[in-house]
């Protein structure tokens, strides 16, 4: 698919950088796939594959695009933002919620960092560009706890203009913070029974 943007408008192909685990996975699932899928995007995923700098988990940046991982891009400049996760398949996760990587789009996000461009053919077969704006989440950052992490929450202002931030873009007076405090527990000792619960003496007779 990345092959036939020869159009004088294609722009460079960023670097993109894959863990070792997710390298190994999706080679083996763009070879399974060739016979189940378009077999171009098979290829095309296989030589941005062949292409990408392999790092072990622990070395990849936390804003980097790996599989699992929950982003906020744009499928072309100009259009509407979505936060979606790059899966491995269709059903992975709830209807709508991911990205498969065995799509056009799809092909295009892994390895990608915050701010990168990548060219890649629609559906339709016209040329497009990714455009990654925020990753919200990464598997690998948060297992080695490099993301970010505080005992608040944030919620909306409640008038005013609203459009989705990335945290690392939010001012620290956005909304109301309000302190997350664990909930009451529920007494285990069972309740003692009061004067008012026997009764009385003409009703006893």
């Amino acid at each position: 698919m990345i092959e036939r943007l020869n159009a004088p408008c294609a722009i460079p192909l960023p670097p993109i950088v894959v863990t070792r685990s997710d390298h190994d996975r999706l080679c083996a699932h763009a070879h399974r796939a060739r016979a189940n899928v378009d077999a171009s995007i098979a290829k095309s995923l296989e030589r941005e594959l062949d292409r990408a700098e392999i790092r072990s988990a622990d070395m990849v940046p936390p804003d980097v695009v790996t599989m699992n991982a929950r982003m906020i891009y744009r499928c072309r400049p100009g259009s509407v933002s979505e936060m979606r996760v790059l899966v491995y398949d269709a059903e992975d996760g709830p209807v709508g919620a991911g990205v498969p990587v065995l799509s056009p789009l799809g092909v295009a996000l892994p390895g990608l960092r915050a701010g990168d461009r990548m060219p890649y053919a629609s559906l339709d077969g016209g040329a497009a560009i990714a455009v990654v704006e925020h990753v919200a989440y990464q598997p690998e950052a948060e297992a080695e706890g490099r993301f970010r992490r505080g005992p608040y929450r944030y919620w909306p202002l409640a008038s005013g203009p609203q459009r989705e931030t990335p945290p690392s873009e939010q001012p620290d007076d956005i909304g109301r913070v309000v302190p997350i405090r664990p909930r009451p527990q529920p007494d285990p000792r069972p309740a003692r029974p009061t004067e008012d619960d026997d009764p009385p003496p003409n009703r006893a007779a």
